[in-house]
């Protein structure tokens, strides 16, 4: 089952209008919505269940940087058997489409005016969610009486596509292959035309210079094999994207894979509402824009004794398989390895400097000659470009749930304002003014978005539909 038959399932385009009495309408933030979740199984004896957004406790689904196919959950509180026929079978699906709404007037007549909801005055992929899932597993979280409460994992039907295994081979071209090449043509055996070939042409045209031997025989997907070929393209100076710092997206609004260069701000996804606001100077101003307070958390994976190591000396060797030796192949120095962390975009210049030094202090490191890392080609398990990717997402990235929005996806920037506003102080020092403009200033300005969770809550009576955002950026703001 496709998204259009799922969107046709769930009644379709809403121009037509839908009254305030449609079960499937829910208000959140100022805004309508018409949400419907409809569970399939192509054995005509089971047939397809609409189910009760009065039961539906929670639907969310996550898109990421780097991430092949987008994942979710679903829980319902079954209390007729609803879900019981679909449990021990497999084949079955899920289909979820949710609109965007606005209220409308009929101008009134003799009998009242009648208000009805039709779709928001948006472009039509940015006002409807509309997606096929595979269940993976239907599991029992509890019961009480008659009424069992179940967890649907799901993951994208795009998977039957993207499970597919690869054969490629790039040998008889005597020089290698660029890898940003390499990665189009191997999305397009598996996608077709789901693909922004523009954005992965673009990367290639910026990297002539790269080229790598790849081949695999039918043992590999795109999900095993794209970290690879990104590795690749940060694998020792001689073999390095110097133009950029790039990871795909799965964009749902335009449902194509593409290409983002975080180095390059007009690669990355637009979207609408790219900015919050928080108040954290007791003003009132972050109530009266969003239904609730933005809720703050933060991704902290990464220590920084683990980023120092990242950033000592790399020795790679080479296995020299005649002679039974290993044989010096390169070296990435740490000034590089720093100079390579701190990159961005030259329009994010201004009030902003370099996040890491620009060599590590001898102060803490008196014997850094015994600070290195030895690895080989041979038997290669250091990834430059994975480990300046967790610098990106696992330090200090902040995770902001607030309003959902539908355009919202990873890849896009993301804006984040502070109100300085100061309401309770007659007569404020100099020095402490220049002092509150400083508090916050990390959590302050243009980031960009790596991981969206849209969290939809339909069911009765405090329905809600918010999103995480998790946003990072390589750089430190300072105040102007």
């Amino acid at each position: 089952m496709d998204s259009n038959t799922a969107n046709n399932i769930q009644g379709g385009s809403a121009d037509v209008g839908i009254s305030i009495e449609d079960p499937n309408l829910f208000t959140y933030g100022g805004r309508w919505y018409n949400f419907a979740a409809v569970i399939t199984n192509p054995d005509e004896s089971v047939g397809d269940e609409r189910l009760d957004n009065k039961h539906i406790e929670l639907f969310e689904y996550v898109n990421e940087i780097n991430c092949v196919f987008i994942k979710g959950r679903l829980i319902f509180t079954d209390i007729c058997g609803t879900i019981s026929k679909f449990v021990n079978r497999i084949d079955n699906h899920l289909a979820v489409t949710v609109r965007q709404m606005k209220k409308v007037s009929d101008g009134g007549n003799e009998k009242g005016q009648l208000e009805m909801f039709v779709d928001e005055a948006r472009n039509e992929n940015e006002k409807v969610f509309t997606h096929v899932f595979i269940i993976q597993n239907i599991g029992i979280l509890k019961r009480e009486g008659q009424a069992i409460t179940y967890q649907l994992d799901l993951i994208s039907d795009m998977w039957y596509k993207g499970s597919g295994k690869l054969i490629y081979s790039n040998y008889d071209v005597l020089e290698g292959t660029n890898p940003y090449q390499i990665m189009l043509e191997l999305f397009q055996q598996v996608f077709k035309e789901e693909i922004d070939a523009d954005s992965f042409n673009l990367a290639k045209e910026k990297t002539p210079e790269l080229k790598i031997k790849f081949c695999t025989n039918g043992n590999e997907s795109l999900e095993t094999v794209l970290p690879y070929l990104f590795n690749q393209i940060f694998y020792h100076l001689n073999q390095m994207d110097k133009e950029g710092f790039r990871f795909f997206v799965y964009n749902l609004i335009e449902q194509k894979y593409k290409l983002i260069d975080y180095i390059d701000v007009e690669t990355w996804l637009k979207i609408a509402k790219p900015v919050k606001m928080m108040s954290l100077f007791e003003t009132q101003y972050e109530q009266m824009l969003f239904s609730t307070n933005q809720q703050l958390a933060s991704v902290v994976k990464k220590p920084m004794t683990k980023t120092y190591e990242d950033m000592f000396d790399h020795n790679i060797w080479n296995l020299n398989s005649g002679l039974a030796c290993f044989n010096f192949e390169n070296s990435i120095e740490s000034e590089a390895m720093l100079q390579n962390a701190n990159r961005k975009s030259p329009s994010l210049e201004d009030n902003t400097k370099k996040k890491y030094p620009e060599e590590l202090n001898p102060l803490w490191f008196k014997n850094i000659d015994k600070n290195y890392s030895q690895t080989s080609l041979w038997n290669n398990d250091y990834s430059m470009y994975h480990n300046a990717l967790e610098n990106l997402i696992s330090r200090d990235a902040l995770i902001i749930n607030t309003d959902g929005d539908i355009t919202h996806q990873p890849g896009c920037p993301f804006g984040s304002i502070i109100d300085r506003t100061i309401t309770k102080m007659d007569d404020i020092s100099k020095r402490h003014l220049e002092e509150i403009k400083e508090r916050y200033k990390q959590m302050e300005w243009m980031f960009i978005s790596l991981k969206v969770r849209h969290i939809y809550k339909p069911s009765t009576p405090n329905p809600s539909y918010t999103e995480n955002i998790v946003f990072g950026r390589n750089f430190t703001y300072e105040p102007s």
